[in-house]
Formats: C-alpha cells, structure tokens, sequence
C-alpha cells in the first residue's frame, strides 16, 4: 500500500466476533456463510465448524463461570 485511505466492504462474524473482509468482486460463498437461525453472516472457519453458537451466548457462558468462580472464593 502506498499509505493513502482506502474502504474496503468487511462484515462482523456473528458467532466469533472476526471482522471479515469481503474481497472486491467475491462470490458470496467465497466470504463465509449465512446463519438461517441468526440470520447474520459468519466467518468461513465458524461455516466450516457447522454449529450454530452465537458470540453473546459465549460472552454470557463466560460471565456466568467469573461469577461461579468469584462465589466459590
């Protein structure tokens, strides 16, 4: 790159949190995928993994183990 500011089309992983950048002219399925149950796009590693786990679902399984942890001392 030649250090001038440039846009690029990129979307949000639903189940990661990766922000995927589309290239110029990519085939959809080039991209990742789509999930039918969040209706979001996701990442091609998270299509290839086939399950269906949204990333505040994470986020909320990790707050609930500190909170565990914190009770327990």
């Amino acid at each position: 790159m030649d250090g001038r500011p440039f846009s690029q089309q990129t979307f949000t992983c639903a189940h990661c949190n990766r922000i995927v950048v589309v290239p110029l002219r990519a085939k959809p399925d080039e991209c990742g995928g789509f999930c039918m149950l969040e209706f979001k796009p996701i990442c091609p590693k998270c299509q290839k993994i086939g399950t269906c786990t949204p990333f505040e679902k994470k986020l909320e399984a990790m707050e609930a183990r500190g909170k565990l942890l914190a009770a327990i001392g």
